[in-house]
């Protein structure tokens, strides 16, 4: 909970019904059994420069671009709706037949937001055009993996369908 959701060791301990220190001392235990062979974290940077490039791209709805920045055995998925789409021909191939069909670019925004087991995501918002305000449609988690020169990549795309997942976030309910 602590690596992977971002608890401190306290609310972990809290969760789990034990001490900080057990919580800590399980950590370091696990941490030492990865060895050194685990895949490093990307850098914050290079996880923010890829989040933005997305945003960019999606609110563009440069399919593209987006599958650019994929590794060629990645994965789309779409909770709770069952779609499994593996490589970058065929997530674009998605994006171009649904949310970039209309070839609005006006139609999309998308909100940073933190929290998503610590991988880069964004609350999204569809263009009500009766009214003129972006309501929620989910949110989307992009999964970093490395490439061969370790720059990060997306490895898995996550969209999760639900307009009422912007408020566990803290996002609004609507975007002007």
């Amino acid at each position: 909970m602590s690596d992977v959701l971002g608890y401190s060791a306290k609310e972990t301990a809290e969760f789990l019904e034990i001490t900080p220190t057990a919580v800590n001392s399980a950590l370091q235990r696990a941490r030492k059994s990865l060895g050194p062979n685990t895949i490093p974290a990307p850098d914050p940077r290079k996880r923010q420069e890829i989040l933005d490039r997305f945003v960019r791209a999606w609110e563009t709805g440069n399919a593209a671009d987006i599958v650019a920045m994929m590794k060629d055995d990645s994965l789309m998925v779409m909770p709770p709706v069952p779609l499994w789409v593996q490589g970058p021909v065929d997530i674009a191939r998605v994006l171009l037949d649904y949310p970039f069909r209309w070839g609005d670019p006006r139609r999309w925004k998308l909100v940073p937001v933190s929290g998503a087991n610590g991988e880069p995501a964004a609350g999204f918002y569809a263009l009500d055009t009766q009214a003129m305000v972006y309501r929620p449609w989910g949110i989307q988690v992009l999964v970093l993996g490395p490439t061969e020169n370790g720059a990060p990549v997306i490895a898995q795309y996550h969209v999760f369908k639900g307009a009422h997942l912007v408020s566990l976030f803290g996002l609004p309910q609507t975007l002007a």
